[in-house]
């Protein structure tokens, strides 16, 4: 029983190592979307959505980040959704650009007090 069941292990390894093997040797370095909040205000349910990824950060204090590490299979745009914690309503920002060739970027969207979106993308 020991031996069919180590059998079975290392056929599974043998599997998920023949399918998942251009991932494990190339890894490819990855793109970062930075949210800065400088609103003056606490932000809630802040989310980045680009090339089908939506990555989520539940609350963001003033003067504070987060920071989402991607990657992209196309070249795509952002789009960015927040919603105040002391106002009513939900914010939205779609734009800037990221390409998926070998270059990789930070790029960094600061929300300032009027809810205007700032996006400077820079190379890593």
């Amino acid at each position: 029983m020991k031996r069919l069941f180590f059998l079975v292990l290392v056929a599974i390894a043998a599997w998920y190592g023949w399918k998942h093997y251009p991932d494990i040797l190339n890894r490819t370095p990855s793109h970062e979307a930075v949210v800065v909040n400088n609103t003056g205000h606490t932000l809630q349910r802040v989310r980045v959505t680009v090339d089908g990824q939506t990555f989520v950060k539940e609350t963001l204090a003033d003067n504070d980040r987060a920071v989402f590490p991607f990657k992209v299979t196309h070249d795509a745009s952002f789009e960015l959704v927040w919603q105040w914690a002391d106002k009513l309503g939900e914010m939205r920002w779609t734009g800037g650009m990221v390409p998926r060739g070998p270059m990789v970027q930070r790029h960094i969207m600061t929300i300032d007090g009027n809810g205007e979106v700032i996006y400077t993308p820079e190379n890593k």
